[in-house]
């Protein structure tokens, strides 16, 4: 983005694997070098956070998001909490995904950033010339409902059923409407709006169908230019009615190209409200 005044602006959302980062910083070094850079790390996933701080200690940003469950509760209680709430295997993920966010804090903290958390507002965290970038989900008390809660912590890593799926397939009806939502990690992604003349950009992270509804109540999503598709295209964050109501010009999803990420019906659906879809797989 560009502003007489303030000069040039990158926004790096997520920084992929360490591979990924790898990639994209000669692509900044040689594109970026001379913007001002706001980093937003929307969640805890590896393929989302593994690589950010990386990023973070070589281009410098000057603010660093990201919503911290232990920034609300103390810690040694929240991980008391959390052995109570979780099986062994997710209390692993958690305790990972925790790590991986003190990594990105440390080299928000060597790189001199702000560290800052956001929640869902209509008033927006930049305003950079004729571009307005909002923080439009999750909202606070999502984010508390998952994160905070006596026992909100059990759906925090639930994966899709196969079985309903191929059930669904089997019966003709569309996977996309059965009302299964994301898990609560992925739901309290930080989801940004970036609106500037004929421009209007929605970036999802792996946010689900409940995040993404609360976030059109915040501003209006109708009618996107582009759509950051949630979670590498998964069937449980977007659902007939709200691709409908997106509507997005162009639809673009990162994707390892597995059966799951992604999924053939979400890709149709866009197809069918006009979008362009671009993935960074082949889709066949």
């Amino acid at each position: 983005m560009r502003d007489a005044t303030n000069g040039n602006l990158t926004i790096i959302i997520d920084g992929g694997c360490n591979e990924e980062a790898e990639a994209i910083l000669p692509f900044l070094e040689q594109h970026h070098s001379d913007n001002q850079k706001v980093v937003i790390s929307t969640h805890s996933d590896t393929d989302h956070i593994g690589g950010l701080a990386k990023i973070i200690s070589t281009v410098q940003p000057f603010s660093v998001i990201i919503n911290d469950p232990r920034d609300f509760q103390d810690e040694r209680a929240f991980r008391t909490r959390a052995r109570s709430e979780l099986s062994s295997d997710d209390y692993d993920c958690l305790s990972s995904a925790l790590d991986r966010i003190d990594e990105v804090r440390d080299a928000a903290t060597l790189a001199g950033s702000r560290i800052l958390s956001k929640f869902a507002s209509p008033t927006p965290i930049i305003d950079w010339g004729q571009y307005k970038v909002y923080v439009v989900g999750p909202t606070q008390t999502f984010f508390n409902e998952v994160w905070l809660n006596q026992e909100g912590l059990r759906d925090l890593y639930r994966c899709d059923d196969e079985n309903t799926v191929g059930t669904l397939v089997m019966s003709g009806r569309s996977i996309l409407d059965d009302g299964v939502d994301t898990n609560g990690a992925n739901n309290t992604s930080i989801m940004l709006l970036i609106e500037g003349p004929g421009h209007k950009s929605l970036f999802t992270g792996d946010a689900g169908m409940r995040a993404i509804r609360e976030a059109n109540a915040i501003k209006n999503l109708a009618n996107l230019t582009l759509l950051d598709v949630p979670h590498h295209g998964s069937r449980r964050n977007l659902d007939s009615v709200l691709i409908d109501h997106l509507r997005p010009t162009q639809a673009y999803i990162s994707s390892p190209g597995t059966d799951k990420h992604p999924r053939k019906a979400v890709i149709k659906k866009l197809q069918s409200v006009g979008s362009k879809v671009y993935s960074t797989c082949r889709i066949t």
